[in-house]
């Protein structure tokens, strides 16, 4: 079904779950106008860095933002999917989990319009991008920070199970499974039909549809 390879033989090495981490500091903020620590979105002009727009979330954002047409989607600690005017910064819709969102979402025009994303409850949901209403989810059994990649109708996601699952985009069935040997964390990148994903156990996957 798939490539292993072992990121260990790479001059890049994978760092394991349970090693040290290093702090990272960063050098200066932008001079934007907030500098202090937000919870929310912020839109920055792209020419000088200056804010547009900021809106503020009631839990922080760790999620990336994903764009489509005039909205912007973003996921926060509190559970929520947020749906946010591009242009002003206004909320359009909130859409409500159990747990953090952490995955960063993403939005196709399949069905409509459909916004894809992994939650920290071990679900993937599947919501309608202009009304914010749930149109499926799944349960992986582990917790999904890994950010869904879309392709042609199937959704690949990872999660904390070690599993990297396919799912039928329409109904949220499962197309196929593979299960590596530790967490699944890293987002898989799809191209030329193949699905490629990192996993905690050291290696790099390249899958094919079996």
């Amino acid at each position: 079904m798939g490539d292993r390879y072992r990121l260990d033989d790479w001059p890049c090495r994978c760092r394991r779950r349970g090693d040290a981490v290093r702090q990272r500091t960063y050098p200066f903020l932008p001079e934007t106008g907030w500098e202090e620590r937000t919870t929310g979105i912020v839109a920055l002009d792209a020419t000088d860095g200056s804010t547009r727009w900021l809106f503020e979330s009631d839990a922080t954002v760790n999620s990336s933002p994903a764009i489509d047409g005039d909205s912007v989607y973003a996921g926060n600690a509190n559970g929520e999917l947020l749906a946010v005017d591009s242009q002003e910064g206004e909320q359009r819709w909130r859409f409500e989990a159990d747990e953090p969102i952490i995955s960063s979402p993403a939005v196709t025009d399949h069905a409509g319009g459909t916004v894809y994303v992994g939650c920290n409850d071990g679900y993937v949901y599947a919501v309608d991008s202009e009304q914010g209403e749930q149109r499926w989810e799944y349960d992986t059994g582990g917790v999904v920070v890994s950010s869904p990649a879309v392709a042609s109708d199937t959704v690949y996601v990872g999660s904390t199970n070690g599993t990297v699952y396919a799912l039928d985009a329409t109904e949220g069935t499962v197309r196929w499974r593979f299960e590596t040997g530790d967490e699944v964390v890293s987002s898989p990148a799809v191209v030329s039909n193949r699905v490629f994903v990192g996993s905690n156990d050291g290696n790099l996957y390249a899958l094919t549809e079996p």
